[in-house]
């Protein structure tokens, strides 16, 4: 009792209880999302860029021809694309016509003019020329300055002209005349000979190339023995005679020694026409006027008061503990061995000592035998006041402390002396105070005024100074301690600067200066430079003798920097350059192409300046000019030029070009080719289109067709046939599909064979048992005629 379901298409199971999804088999291609409908059928949804039941057939976003003004369709990926625009225009479509004068093509401030497309011309500024304005143009090609002038250019297409000596002018047109500058100093006249030249006529007293040189009548030391000249007025002078000499030539000497200059006892030796003063202890100065003090030299040591004496001596007053001449010797009172029975001595201060006692002795030099006041142990008159315990106290008198009365007191700690007085200890705790001198009194607060003497002679005036003390202030003709002697006014040396003084009457002198000083004292300094000598910016230097220095600046020289140096002389430009002379004595070099530098000695590297675009690669030549080694791409003297790579059509058939960055290209190839220029045929039947085991076969235009294999159809054979569709079972039997495209006839009873055409003969299977006879009836079936003994459909019973 067994059967199956043979399922209406769209279903399935052993009873057709589940329903198929037609998409269970994906069959949109390229991503496309399969829909079904209504049974087993579907429609597929395809992405952009496919179209086709199955979305098989890929579409070209170019197709519909977006770019414009000529432009070339790329397509990308997916319905993606650029158009690859030609010159002139841009934009994602072409669609925008360019401004060729947007990349300022044109140099140096040339204006850039657009003609027709993608044309332009440049209208260049004075003294540029060339395509791009890029030529300097030089203004000196036409010779424009005249009499051997040096033409030197200048920006914005100009020049200047070096004119030589004698002539000036933008172009050296116009001749100069010598005199124009007034070249005569102190009123001479100038007077032009030929060319640039000329001399000066002097006035009296003036001599030299142009009047600078004032003469003078001392010039021939009229003046013996070392005498000065002093000139008055024109040509005349006086002499002004040294010390020891006289006469209107200083030719007469004299003894320096005549007017006794030599005071104190001093004696005057003579040496020629000089003298000095030989000064007797205790005076000193030129002429032994001034009396020496012993004690300013502070010969006293250890605080010591020095105390002048008779004969320029002194002596020393010594503190306590010290000795000698200059007290420098210290007095130690231990070496009189003071302290008994073994006491050991120590000196203190002031030349004192004290006995570090041993056991059992006391006192001062250890005398006595320990007992607290039987020792006596109060020094200096103390009272020894016995206490419990074996001590004692000392009651000590006036002027001493301590416990046994041995610290003396000091009165001078309280510093009681005024105005530098030294105080010096007596008994009692007293002092006296030791005054300095101009001072008096118990603590020297007294002043005591010097000048009450009235010491100073010919109407001086008294002054007093510190240490009782006294200055004298001379009238005017006098000098001296105490104004005592006459002065000759010109022992001072009142003349400065190597002047010679003259005395006058009156206690009054004259200074004879020398060349280049003037004044009263000759303490002004004549400067040469007054009268502005040095020309052309030079900067006036005074040296000696009322004589000067030009200090030249570049581009002159002379005595007065009145010639003009032409810097150009020496040939400083280097390389062929040409030396072209500015201000100042400067020059400039206009230097031949491919060197630069003040002196043209720098070979320009052209390629310095990175002429080269789009990473060409510069390299140098000859004459400061380069060569571009252009990259992939790129052609042009600079490589600004883009190489379109598709003018070569390297694209094979039919695939269309489209440019893409560094000279490069890719090639959008038609269906059935492949490889970079579409020269590779693609073999359709590569990417096994043919499902369910179906034969590709490729056909011409990069086609294929499929050769099926039984059961399916399609142009890939992706469509299962269903072998029931011719109804191939005869008779009433029933199709079922199997795999593989076949299928299975389920016969009705009575007929056979693989699509049921054969009539079964049910008595071929002997259904009748026990010697029936079987008898076929219609539809299949049979009957059974029974032996005697048996019944039953088969005669089994």
């Amino acid at each position: 009792m067994e059967y199956y379901c043979d399922c209406p298409k769209g279903f399935e199971g052993d009873k057709c209880q589940t329903e198929l999804n037609p998409c269970d088999s994906h069959p949109c291609h390229n991503g496309g999302t399969c829909c079904p409908t209504s049974g087993m059928e579907y429609y597929c949804d395809c992405p952009k860029g496919f179209e086709g039941d199955k979305c098989q057939t890929e579409l070209n976003p170019c197709d519909s021809h977006p770019c414009h003004n000529g432009g070339t369709c790329c397509p990308t990926s997916g319905m993606e694309y650029y158009c690859d625009c030609p010159k002139g225009f841009e934009g994602d479509k072409c669609q925008t016509e360019l401004n060729p004068c947007d990349s300022h093509p044109c140099h140096n401030g040339g204006t850039c003019c657009p003609t027709s497309g993608t044309e332009y011309y440049c209208d260049c500024p004075r003294g540029f020329e060339g395509d791009k304005c890029e030529t300097e143009v030089n203004p000196c090609d036409s010779h424009p300055c005249h009499n051997g002038g040096t033409c030197c250019p200048t920006t914005g297409g100009k020049f200047s002209c070096d004119c030589p000596r004698g002539f000036k002018g933008k172009t050296c047109d116009i001749e100069l005349n010598p005199c124009d500058s007034h070249p005569c100093y102190n009123g001479g006249t100038c007077c032009p000979t030929s060319g640039t030249e000329y001399y000066c006529d002097c006035p009296k007293g003036f001599e030299g190339d142009k009047c600078q040189t004032e003469l003078n009548p001392c010039d021939s030391h009229p003046c013996h023995n070392g005498g000065t000249c002093c000139p008055t007025s024109g040509m005349e002078y006086y002499c002004d005679c040294p010390r020891g000499f006289e006469g209107d030539k200083c030719q007469t000497e004299l003894n320096p020694c005549d007017s006794h200059p030599c005071h104190n006892g001093g004696t005057c030796p003579t040496s020629g026409t000089e003298y000095y003063c030989d000064c007797p202890r205790g005076f000193e100065g030129d002429k032994c006027e001034t009396e020496i003090n012993p004690c300013d030299s502070n010969p006293c040591h250890n605080g010591g008061t020095c105390c002048p004496t008779t004969g320029g001596k002194f002596s020393c007053d010594c503190p306590k503990g010290f000795k000698g001449k200059t007290c420098d010797i210290e007095i130690n009172p231990c070496d009189s061995h003071l302290c008994h029975n073994g006491g050991t001595c120590c000196p203190t201060t002031g030349g004192k000592f004290s006995c570090d006692c041993p056991k059992g002795f006391k006192g001062k030099t250890c005398d006595i035998e320990i007992n607290p006041c039987d020792s006596h142990p109060c020094h200096n008159g103390g009272t020894c006041c016995p206490t419990t315990g074996g001590k004692f106290s000392c009651d000590c008198p006036r002027g001493f402390k301590g416990k046994t009365c041995d610290i003396e007191i000091n009165p001078c700690d309280s510093n009681p002396c005024h105005n530098g007085g030294t105080c010096c200890p007596t008994t009692g705790g007293k002092f006296s105070c030791d005054c300095p001198k101009g001072f008096k009194g118990k603590t020297c607060d007294i002043a005591i005024n010097p000048c009450d003497s009235h010491p100073c002679h010919n109407g001086g005036t008294c002054l007093p100074t510190t240490r009782g003390r006294f200055r004298c202030d001379c009238p005017r003709g006098f000098k001296g301690k105490t104004c005592d002697k006459e002065i000759n006014p010109c022992d001072s040396h009142p003349c400065h600067n190597g002047g010679t003084c003259c005395p006058t009457t009156g206690g009054k002198f004259s200074c004879d200066c020398p060349r280049g000083f003037k004044g009263k004292t000759c303490d002004i300094v004549i400067n040469p430079c007054d009268s502005n000598p040095c020309h052309n910016g030079g900067t006036c230097y005074p040296t000696t003798g009322g004589k000067f220095r030009c200090d030249c600046p570049r581009g002159f020289k002379g005595k007065t920097c009145d010639i003009e140096i032409n810097p150009c002389d020496s040939h400083p430009c280097h390389n062929g350059g040409t030396c072209c002379p500015t201000t100042g004595g400067k020059f400039s070099c206009d230097c031949p192409r491919g060197f630069k530098g003040k002196t043209c000695d720098i070979a320009i590297n052209p390629c310095d300046s990175h002429p080269c675009h789009n990473g060409g690669t510069c390299l140098p030549t000859t004459r400061g000019r380069f060569r571009c080694d252009c990259p992939r791409g790129f052609k042009g003297k600079t490589c600004d030029k883009e190489i379109n790579p598709c003018d070569s059509h390297p694209c094979h058939n039919g695939g269309t070009c489209c440019p893409t960055t560094g000279g490069k290209f890719s090639c959008d190839c038609p269906r059935g080719f492949k490889g970079k220029t579409c020269d590779i045929e693609i073999n359709p039947c590569d990417s096994h289109p043919c499902h369910n085991g179906g034969t590709c076969c490729p056909t011409t235009g990069g086609k294929f067709s499929c050769d099926c294999p039984r059961g399916f159809k399609g142009k890939t054979c992706d469509i299962e046939i269903n072998p029931c569709d011719s109804n191939p079972c005869h008779n009433g039997g029933t199709c079922c599909p199997t795999t593989g495209g076949k299928f299975s006839c389920d016969c009705p009873k009575g007929f056979k064979g693989k699509t049921c055409d054969i009539e079964i003969n049910p008595c071929d299977s002997h259904p009748c048992h026990n010697g029936g006879t079987c008898c076929p009836t219609t539809g299949g079936k049979f009957s059974c005629d029974c032996p005697r003994g048996f019944k039953g459909k088969t005669c089994d019973i």
